[in-house]
This record gives C-alpha cells, sequence and structure tokens, in this order.
C-alpha cells in the first residue's frame, strides 16, 4: 500500500509507504521545475537530511523512515510542514486481559470530536477517505510502542517484561 503526496518537482515521485516517505526520480532537481517550497529547498535539503543520518540515499531514490519523519520538526526542519494537515483526530486507548498476564493487550481508536472515525495508518500518516494527514511525534510514538507491544508473543507479555513496556507506553 502506497499512498502518494503532491510532486514537490515535476516529476518528482513522492509517496508514504511502509517503510518511510520516498522521494524518487531526484536526477537534475535543479533544472526541473519546483511545484512548492519543499521542491525549491529539496537540491541542498537531501544531502542534509543524509548527513545528519535522518535519510537514505539509494542512487537517484531517498527515504526517510517513519520515525525519523515524525521528528523533523524537532530536528528544526520545518521543508515538510505543508506536505499533509496535522491530524485533528484525538486517540483514545483501552486495555483487555490483566497486566502481566499473556491475554493482556491495548486497543486504540481515533475520534473527531465525539465520533468515532476509522482510519487507516501508514507509518507517521493516517488517511480518512482520500485526505491524508500526519500525526506529531508522540502519538506516532505512543502507536508503534501499543503496536510493538501487542505483537510480542504471550510468554513476553507475562512477568516483569510486561511491566516495562507499559511503562515505557504510559510514559
Amino acid at each position: 500500500m502506497n499512498w502518494q503526496l503532491p510532486e514537490p518537482i515535476n516529476s518528482v515521485s513522492f509517496t508514504i509507504e511502509a517503510d518511510g516517505v520516498w522521494l524518487r526520480n531526484l536526477s537534475d532537481l535543479k533544472t526541473r521545475q519546483a511545484n512548492n517550497r519543499l521542491g525549491r529547498l529539496l537540491p541542498s535539503l537531501l544531502p542534509q537530511l543524509v548527513e545528519l543520518g535522518l535519510a537514505e540515499q539509494e542512487g537517484n531514490h531517498f527515504k526517510i523512515p517513519h520515525q525519523n519523519f515524525a521528528r523533523l520538526e524537532d530536528e528544526g526542519i520545518d521543508a515538510f510542514d505543508n506536505v499533509a494537515e496535522w491530524s485533528p483526530f484525538t486517540l483514545e486507548i483501552k486495555s483487555s486481559g490483566s497486566l502481566g498476564l499473556s491475554d493482556f493487550r491495548y486497543d486504540y481508536c481515533f475520534y473527531f470530536g465525539a465520533k468515532k472515525t476509522y482510519l487507516k495508518r501508514l507509518g507517521c500518516f493516517v488517511r480518512n477517505g482520500e485526505r491524508i494527514y500526519r500525526l506529531d511525534q508522540q502519538t506516532f510514538a505512543l502507536i508503534e510502542a501499543i503496536e510493538q507491544f501487542n505483537a510480542l508473543p504471550s510468554e513476553a507479555k507475562q512477568g516483569a517484561e510486561a511491566y516495562l513496556q507499559f511503562s515505557a507506553i504510559k510514559g
């Protein structure tokens, strides 16, 4: 599953994928028409992102892993501010089972006002119909921690390890 974002530069593919945000077909950037602020900044920004360890280069393609994309603003990088609106949804977290037992798990859902909203999530982005929204770093980290905990085998959810995971999620 891939979600397409608007091209920052003509013929540059900008997609949200399971492993991160991808910018593809980036050869000859300085000779192509920029479509927005991000497009104007990309030629100088991408090498900086790689140097900072926030992006990975694969030939003429660049990937920004979701955990890095979610923290770009904390790193002082605002070039991607307008790629998608910030999520207006509220996150509700519930649990079932008993903490420290193998059946314990977390569940989460999103609300828009008082209405429960069913979103699709891809990394640090959510989609409601055709609209794509960004999750802030804290919400993204929380959802990732919940999903990592839920994916643990039953025996790992028992005993002291479960309490440590609970502490990390609560934090």
